[in-house]
């Protein structure tokens, strides 16, 4: 279950978990998860700092939409901070995955391994590299 699951569905106080794994968590706010992590006698944190971090794309649009909205709430708002951030300042040193497993094909990998991870991942190389329907290329446009 999500931590948004687990604080709508179970009840306070009835359920505790001995493990909590929380996955994707660059995009996850410290608010939306505090409740689950309470339930918890141990905490696993994975997420990728390189990724998006949690939005406020609607509550956004609310604060510009009223007109006394003052800039230190728009500033406020605008900020985004997220429980792997929370994580990584407390919990040293932090450990990274090196393994990337999703592509299918590592050409689309290469770039972000290269600039973002120092070439440091290990990417499993494509069964199919002579595909043209896979990976990325390089097409010239008149």
């Amino acid at each position: 279950m999500g931590p948004l699951s687990v604080a709508q569905y179970l009840a306070p106080g009835r359920l505790t978990f001995d493990l909590v794994v929380m996955d994707e968590v660059s995009q996850l706010k410290p608010e939306d998860a505090i409740g689950v992590v309470a339930r918890g006698g141990q905490l696993i944190v994975v997420g990728d700092p390189k990724q998006l971090p949690p939005t406020d794309f609607f509550q956004r649009l609310d604060v510009e939409d009223r007109d006394d909205a003052s800039d230190d709430d728009r500033a406020a708002v605008e900020e985004g901070e997220s429980i792997l951030d929370v994580a990584m300042s407390i919990y040293q040193p932090a450990r990274r995955l090196r393994w990337h497993y999703r592509s299918r094909h590592e050409s689309l990998i290469a770039f972000s391994n290269n600039e973002f991870y120092q070439g440091d991942l290990v990417v499993f190389p494509t069964p199919f590299p002579k595909r043209q329907d896979l990976g990325v290329r390089w097409h010239e446009i008149p």
